[in-house]
C-alpha cells in the first residue's frame, strides 16, 4: 500500500585480527591477573576497526597458581588472540648473611640476622631479613646439630655447621 521495497546491499566482514592492550605483564605468583583494564580492538576484512567492550570477550588461561610464562587467550565471535604475560615466583633461596660458621658446643644456632636472597622466576633477586618473610621455616637450630636448614616459598637453602668448644685460657705471669 504505497510502500515501495527497498534494496539494500550488505557486506559481511570477517574479524582479521584482535589486538590486546591494558593487561599487565608481569603478576606475582597468586595473584589475580587483572584484567579491567582490558582494551580489545577488532579489525574487519574491510578494514574498519572497532573496540570491543570486556563484557563481550571470552579470556581464559589467566593461571597465577605456579610461576613463569603463561599466555592469555582473548576471543571474539570466532577469533582469537594470544597474550604473554609472566608470572613472578620464587625459584630458588640461598643463605646470604647473619649465620655463623661456627657453632659453641653445647649452644643453639643464633639465626636472629639471617638474610636470604631470593631469586625469581623473571630473574629478579632480592635480599631480605628472613624474619620479615611470611612462611619461612628454619631446621637446625638446636644444640648440637651439623645442618641449618631454611625453607621458604617450596625452596630451601642449607648450610653446613661446625661445632667448636670455647676453652679458657688464664695467663701466667708469675703472679
Amino acid at each position: 500500500e504505497g510502500v515501495e521495497p527497498i534494496t539494500v546491499d550488505v557486506t559481511v566482514c570477517g574479524i582479521e585480527k584482535l589486538e590486546v592492550s591494558g593487561i599487565p605483564t608481569l603478576v606475582n605468583k597468586g595473584v589475580t591477573l587483572n584484567t579491567d583494564g582490558i582494551v580489545v580492538i577488532a579489525t574487519f576484512t574491510d578494514g574498519s576497526t572497532r573496540i570491543v567492550y570486556k563484557n563481550d570477550v571470552i579470556i581464559t588461561g589467566d593461571d597465577t597458581t605456579s610461576g613463569g610464562d603463561k599466555q592469555l587467550t582473548v576471543s571474539y565471535l570466532g577469533k582469537e588472540t594470544k597474550f604473554d604475560y609472566h608470572v613472578k615466583a620464587v625459584e630458588g633461596i640461598e643463605i646470604y648473611s647473619g649465620l655463623p660458621y661456627v657453632v659453641r658446643t653445647g649452644y643453639a644456632l643464633d639465626y636472629s640476622n639471617l638474610k636470604i636472597k631470593i631469586t625469581y622466576t623473571n630473574g629478579d633477586e632480592d635480599t631480605v631479613e628472613a624474619a620479615k618473610l611470611v612462611g619461612v621455616s628454619y631446621t637446625g637450630t638446636n644444640a648440637g646439630e651439623k645442618v641449618f636448614t631454611v625453607t621458604y616459598d617450596g625452596c630451601t637453602a642449607t648450610r653446613e655447621l661446625v661445632e667448636a668448644t670455647l676453652y679458657q685460657v688464664h695467663a701466667l705471669n708469675g703472679t
